[in-house]
């Protein structure tokens, strides 16, 4: 997965085509963000991470 900043819809669609090349790889849009937005929006880069995360291995609360 790779989250990257806001881009036009022509960018965004030829990234988006090159992380599915990678089996099942996403691009996550990280709004209001610039080159580096697990620093500048770090809350929303990892809410990404975390939800995919999620959906891959979903967490087991054992007892």
């Amino acid at each position: 997965m790779a989250c990257s900043k806001a881009a036009t819809g022509v960018f965004s669609a030829a990234l988006s085509q090159v992380f599915q090349a990678f089996g099942d790889g996403r691009l996550e849009v990280v709004p209001v963000a610039g080159r580096l937005p697990h620093i500048e929006q770090p809350d929303a880069t990892f809410a990404h991470i975390a939800a995919r995360m999620e959906e891959r291995a979903p967490l087991v609360a054992y007892e």
